[in-house]
């Protein structure tokens, strides 16, 4: 989608049908319909307890394989959000966990990456640009959630890539059983120009 660009308009100019259409009509296109997407899968994503707390390992890449809303082909079926349109986003990603009464407790983590070529997107990777960690007590019968939401300027071409660590040695997936499965979803909607 192309990022339309304001005209300066001169004393006694002489306003055409064009201009209307590229300075007007299709500024205000962009601003009601601008780039966004959200994904979500109906499989969940498995993330085995490691029995440690080492940052760097245990992590699992989140799949996506159900669409709510594309708006510009941002995704294209290879777990990835695609970023069609350089500008400033609002990224969310919403995990739900399974879970029932674990004795021993343990973290839940989410981690999302910026053009991550590996399979890993561990923690404090060069191209980590957010994460969120959540404790869980020992023996509570408690939703366990992770939510993270923030804005990144991205440029054309960039893509991002969501995953998930789990420290409790039940309570491995994500997808509460009981619950919608597209509770577990990954967002980004364009907000702004940037700089």
């Amino acid at each position: 989608m192309d990022l339309p660009t304001p005209k300066t308009w001169s004393n006694d100019e002489v306003v055409t049908a064009v201009d209307f259409n590229a300075n007007i009509r299709d500024p205000l296109r962009f601003m009601l319909n601008p780039p966004r997407v959200s994904v979500w899968s109906d499989t969940a994503t498995v993330a085995g307890a490691t029995g440690t707390f080492d940052l760097t390992g245990g992590f699992k890449m989140m799949t996506w394989n159900q669409v709510k809303f594309d708006s510009d082909n941002m995704f294209r079926n290879d777990n990835k959000l695609h970023v069609s349109t350089a500008g400033v986003y609002e990224v969310i990603l919403h995990v739900e966990w399974q879970y029932t009464g674990n004795s021993n407790g343990g973290n839940r983590y989410i981690c999302v990456n910026r053009n991550d070529i590996g399979t890993t997107g561990a923690f404090g990777l060069a191209t980590e640009i957010g994460a969120d960690m959540i404790y869980c007590r020992p023996g509570l019968h408690e939703a366990q959630i992770n939510h993270l939401s923030f804005h990144y300027q991205f440029n054309e071409g960039d893509y991002i890539t969501a995953s998930v660590r789990n420290t409790l040695d039940a309570q491995l997936a994500t997808h509460p059983t009981s619950k919608p499965q597209s509770l577990t979803y990954f967002s980004m909607l364009w907000v702004g120009r940037g700089t």
